[in-house]
């Protein structure tokens, strides 16, 4: 291309920067002219990467915190659970049975009904007792007079043994046992489940 008499050179795809032939005369503009494109283009990239990169940061900024709270509501929800199991774990040990084992002499002689409250300090959930020391020989056979008691159900002696006031309950402080349960001078022996 020729300007003013001088041949000019051809000019770059994207930047239109001078591209000289080894015979074309240039000019101080000329390098000026390319100097402002160039530096113009490399402000333009460095304006549109720090754009993108605190759009980057903004974005990672906000992934951060949602991923943080997410973290700490997976905690403290986590913490709440292990909590709750925790009262949970031990209301239901202060629920487990104990057990109280022990034992009381009988009182009742053939032919009187003597009652004995056995006191423990507290309801059983049920008693086990009976005496190996004592075996009844009635109308209805061998006994072994082993019982079990239940809160609410008072267990009651058979008539035709002749021990029909026979009666074992579960008192509100332990348990109360009469007739064949609370034979004279017989070792009974008692488990309790608190």
């Amino acid at each position: 291309m020729y300007r003013g008499g001088f041949h000019m050179a051809n000019y770059t795809q994207n930047y239109q920067l001078h591209q000289w032939e080894p015979t074309d005369n240039f000019l101080r503009t000329d390098f000026n002219e390319d100097h402002q494109k160039i530096d113009s283009a490399i402000k333009a990239t460095e304006e549109n990467l720090r754009g993108e990169l605190s759009g980057q940061v903004s974005r990672l900024d906000g992934a951060m915190a949602t991923l943080q709270q997410t973290l700490q509501n997976e905690y403290n929800g986590g913490f709440q659970s292990v909590n709750s199991t925790l009262a949970a774990l031990q209301q239901t040990m202060g629920q487990k049975l104990e057990l109280v084992s022990g034992s009381f002499t009988g009182t009742t002689k053939e032919g009187t009904v003597t009652k004995q409250t056995i006191s423990l300090g507290f309801q059983p959930k049920a008693v086990i007792t009976g005496s190996a020391s004592f075996n009844y020989v009635g109308n209805s056979g061998f006994d072994c007079n082993c019982v079990v008691i239940y809160p609410g159900v008072t267990c009651v002696g058979n008539a035709t043994t002749g021990w029909a006031n026979t009666e074992l309950a579960i008192t509100s402080t332990g348990f109360s046992v009469s007739g064949k349960s609370n034979y004279d001078g017989a070792v009974f022996q008692y488990l309790a489940f608190r």
